[in-house]
């Protein structure tokens, strides 16, 4: 028993075109009515337009806008730090660096917001449980 052979790409567009009869040919826009490509001479324009043009710059002003962003970055990140020293050895700014942004504005002496204790919590709630207590079976009388 042989295997049928595929039909290449030659033979499958002939039987392509005799199984469609003459349904390809309704489709064909006719010469008179085609439209001549330029898209490549739009696409100069679409630049312009869009504002996204690109223009080459020397590798000296690269690095100085390098440069420039570093620096700026890290005075923002020393913003809160009254004693910061601009040094890149330092430990801190490695740390800075590896860890990201999330420890940048720690401060230590910084009181964190007053909240209730556990013991404040336990003394409201036996009151209120109290006063339910109390008040159980009373119509008009609410918990709080």
């Amino acid at each position: 028993m042989q295997l049928k052979e595929t039909p290449g790409p030659a033979e499958e567009a002939a039987e392509e075109k005799q199984s469609s009869g003459g349904a390809n040919e309704l489709y064909r826009v006719p010469d008179r009515l085609q439209v001549a490509d330029r898209s490549g001479e739009y696409r100069e324009q679409l630049n312009w337009l869009t504002g996204l043009t690109e223009v080459h710059l020397p590798m000296t002003v690269k690095l100085k806008n390098i440069e420039a962003t570093e620096k700026a970055k890290r005075a923002l990140l020393k913003k809160g730090e009254p004693d910061a020293v601009d040094d890149d050895e330092d430990p801190d700014a490695i740390r800075r660096r590896a860890f990201g942004q999330r420890y940048t504005w720690y401060d230590p002496d910084r009181r964190p917001r007053a909240r209730a204790g556990d013991d404040k919590a336990v003394q409201d709630f036996s009151q209120r449980a109290r006063r339910a207590q109390q008040n159980r079976g009373r119509v008009g009388i609410g918990y709080g």
